[in-house]
């Protein structure tokens, strides 16, 4: 079941209360954010969690698939964020590990591996609201 948005504004709000310097907190406010429409602010959150810890790769998965959605980003914003991805070489995050720890892709490279756990992303983000009956504008 999804939470109503003010139901989501309210724990963000606690959980930076409890967690100001969390990476995945920082993260999930500024997808909560796009969520919103507000991608300004989403675009300033997502940059603050992958300074906070560019090991992250979660973080910047879902960074780049903000961009790459809704034409939120261009796409010399989407390779310069790969680059520092590539940069930063993160090497923890549920979903970065997922593709990077998988035998098929061991040889790839950062920026392959960014693409691939961005397409997973929105892979799954799609079963997800097929599942609950959400139609995509």
């Amino acid at each position: 079941r999804r939470a109503p948005r003010v139901e989501k504004k309210s724990k963000s709000a606690l959980a930076i209360k409890q967690c100001p310097e969390d990476p995945q907190v920082i993260t999930a406010v500024a997808e909560l954010f796009s969520s919103e429409r507000k991608i300004d602010k989403a675009r300033k959150w997502f940059d603050r969690a992958v300074l906070l810890n560019p090991d992250l790769g979660d973080s910047w998965v879902r960074y780049y698939a903000f961009l790459k959605s809704g034409n939120h980003g261009t796409k010399e914003q989407q390779q310069q964020l790969k680059e520092k991805c590539v940069a930063a070489e993160p090497k923890h995050g549920e979903l970065w590990t997922r593709i990077t720890k998988d035998m098929k892709y061991r040889h790839k490279s950062a920026g392959e591996h960014l693409e691939l756990a961005c397409q997973r992303l929105q892979e799954a983000t799609s079963e997800s609201k097929s599942i609950l009956g959400v139609r995509e504008k």
